[in-house]
């Protein structure tokens, strides 16, 4: 029965995901803003792509005696009143939480012909049975920046890469022009990305899945995987 209920949410999803998607919905961000801000001393990964930073995250509970699937700004309270998302060290780039007058900007590079996959499963999330959400995995190879800029200049490049092993994250590139409040992150990047797509407060996930927060695989605001990365070839709903 749980294996059908899966089933039946997964055929759901491909369904509603093949709505049409505008312009506007894009998750990219213009490949003049990333060529502006790249540190010229670094190598441009191949493929590499800015893009427009999920502000969701999932929330599984049981509802009336249902499993409830839905998703939570980053801005919301929660049933138990602790979003994890809004609170150090899940609230912004590590470092940053005392910064002031800079941004991020992040980028995706998935190895060419590689597919994102995503799927339906279950998962402690602090309630009395396994609960719902969606999952997804990236191919090895795939690569995330973090942009940080001040003025609209970068001070700081850091760099988390998939490899056969598992993930490996560092700081590739700084300047010594970064903001007033900056502070050296006390813990290495894997510490605070292993997180991505977890629980820490009952139901409430942390945004993103896969050691990475930000990337929209999702419309925002709903549970749908976004057409035009599965038109694209980008992305691959799998299930057993």
């Amino acid at each position: 029965m749980m294996r059908l209920l899966l089933m039946v949410v997964l055929v759901l999803l491909v369904l509603l995901s093949a709505a049409p998607v505008s312009a506007q919905e894009s998750p990219w961000v213009s490949d003049s803003v990333l060529a502006k801000l790249w540190p010229s001393a670094v190598p441009f990964p191949t493929g590499l792509r800015l893009y427009q930073k999920s502000q969701h995250a999932q929330n599984t509970v049981i509802l009336n005696g249902h499993d409830s699937l839905t998703v939570l700004r980053r801005d919301q309270d929660t049933v138990s009143g602790v979003n994890p998302n809004r609170i150090f060290p899940w609230r912004v780039s590590g470092g940053m939480d005392h910064a002031q007058g800079w941004r991020s900007y992040a980028g995706v590079a998935v190895p060419h012909s590689k597919k994102i996959k995503v799927w339906v499963e279950r998962i402690e999330a602090g309630a009395s049975r396994p609960l719902p959400k969606l999952s997804w995995s990236y191919p090895v190879g795939t690569a995330f920046v973090d942009v940080l800029t001040r003025n609209g200049e970068c001070f700081e490049l850091r760099m988390l890469k998939k490899h056969a092993d598992g993930w490996r994250g560092h700081s590739v590139w700084e300047s010594e022009g970064k903001p007033q409040g900056y502070r050296v992150p006390d813990r290495k990047c894997l510490d605070c990305h292993r997180h991505a797509g977890g629980w820490l407060s009952y139901g409430t996930l942390l945004r993103g899945g896969d050691h990475s927060f930000s990337f929209p695989i999702l419309k925002e605001g709903t549970l749908l995987v976004r057409r035009d990365l599965l038109d694209a070839g980008l992305v691959e709903m799998v299930g057993d």
